[in-house]
């Protein structure tokens, strides 16, 4: 199974000639063994689909309503359907944390992306240092509430992401090895097959950069990484690169 790399630029760069530069960059590593998804800001998205790269597009959020309607400010599953993106990052904790949202908005907003046909990037974790057990429950916690009511027969459809908002660069960084996540994985695995009876896809996120890179993707229960601020900043987007191209799996 091919391993996933999701960039994710949150509100950045300022300009559509830093996003192309950024987008330029990305493209130097062959993804041919990767499925790689660039999630930029909204008003980039088009001009990023139209420069014509392989690259696939995700988007950074969206509205639980799937089509669209009378909601201002707001961009429905089905308009970034329509635009090309293949995915959605869904319930990352900078979302939780500026903007309150909750595990009933995120379950919300899954069903509606579901409906589409869009693949959902979902995020949980806990949002605090834990022990061991309290982690496990909060996490078990976590998916109950934003898996209600959800068809099994979508759960395949879902890229799971464990990313404890203490390893998050902008709210700490934390770094956890490449040992703590993989046993994590395992743990989240364990869960959602014995629950559901799925095998689901479960990656990464929290200060993945250059330098770390190829110690999570070699870990046989880390199906891919997310990126956060490593894929925004040119000098560490490059490392991240050459981390990449010296991967095995190209």
């Amino acid at each position: 199974m091919k391993k996933y790399i999701i960039f994710n630029w949150k509100c950045n760069p300022e300009t559509l000639v830093k996003a192309k530069q950024l987008f330029k960059s990305t493209t130097k590593v062959s993804f041919k063994d990767f499925e790689a998804v660039i999630c930029p800001p909204f008003p980039y998205i088009g001009q990023l689909k139209a420069m014509g790269f392989k690259l696939k597009i995700g988007a950074q959020n969206c509205f639980y309503e799937p089509r669209v309607g009378p909601f201002t400010g707001e961009v429905s599953p089905m308009i970034l359907k329509n635009m090309g993106c293949k995915y959605v990052i869904l319930g990352h904790s900078e979302r939780k944390r500026v903007f309150n949202e909750t595990e009933e908005t995120i379950n919300k907003k899954l069903k509606a992306v579901l409906s589409v046909g869009v693949q959902p990037i979902l995020f949980f974790g806990e949002l605090v240092l834990m022990t061991k057990i309290g982690a496990e429950k909060e996490i078990i916690r976590q998916l109950e509430a934003i898996l209600r009511g959800i068809d099994k027969k979508f759960l395949t459809r879902i890229l799971f992401v464990y990313e404890p908002a203490f390893s998050v660069s902008t709210q700490g960084g934390k770094l956890l090895s490449s040992e703590e996540v993989e046993e994590k994985q395992i743990f989240i695995k364990k869960h959602l097959n014995n629950k559901f009876n799925f095998k689901p896809v479960v990656l990464y996120g929290g200060s993945v950069e250059g330098n770390n890179i190829k110690n999570y993707l070699k870990e046989t229960n880390i199906n891919g990484v997310v990126i956060g601020q490593a894929s925004i900043n040119l000098k560490k987007l490059e490392r991240v690169v050459k981390a990449l191209s010296w991967l095995r799996y190209l």
